[in-house]
């Protein structure tokens, strides 16, 4: 039982000398990144954490294998935007290809036009010509008399028959 005024708990007293002794209170316990350890002459003190080599190969393995994943597909986006580009390129040039065949089209109907026989012979009257008459045209004769072959025609061993 407990007597009056007595507490349930004594208040807990403790002095500097028994910090080391609690490892979460202990001020010395890190300095920089190394580990104090109490005592230092542990029989384990002097052992060493072994390196597994393949760990490192795997890693250096895995390294390479994400590189060239990521590079192939950095290859392929370029690809692609490359062929994008390609085909905005193409319409533009099928759109112009059919502008100057358009084009090309329509001058031709304007030269057909401009010699015709008819616009010709109205434009030369235009300029004060006059339709050539019988009388005027001479016929050329050869020497014998006789008018020229119909069907005489040079041509040069360059020539080609087949096209």
């Amino acid at each position: 039982m407990r007597r009056a005024g007595e507490r349930l708990f004594e208040p807990l007293t403790f002095s500097l000398a028994c910090l080391p002794l609690i490892p979460a209170l202990d001020p010395n316990r890190f300095l920089g990144n190394v580990m104090r350890r109490l005592p230092s002459t542990q029989k384990n003190n002097s052992i060493t954490r072994e390196r597994d080599g393949r760990a490192f190969s795997r890693l250096a393995g895995l390294l390479f294998c994400g590189l060239l994943l990521a590079g192939g597909f950095v290859f392929a986006a370029g690809q692609h935007f490359a062929a994008v580009h390609y085909g905005y390129e193409s319409e533009k040039l099928r759109l112009e290809r059919a502008q100057l065949l358009e084009e090309q089209r329509r001058l031709l109907l304007e030269r057909e036009a401009a010699t015709s026989p008819t616009r010709l012979e109205r434009a030369a009257r235009d300029i004060g010509l006059q339709p050539v008459q019988a009388a005027q045209v001479n016929v050329r004769k050869n020497v014998a008399g006789q008018l020229p072959p119909t069907a005489s025609v040079l041509v040069g061993s360059s020539a080609s028959l087949n096209r």
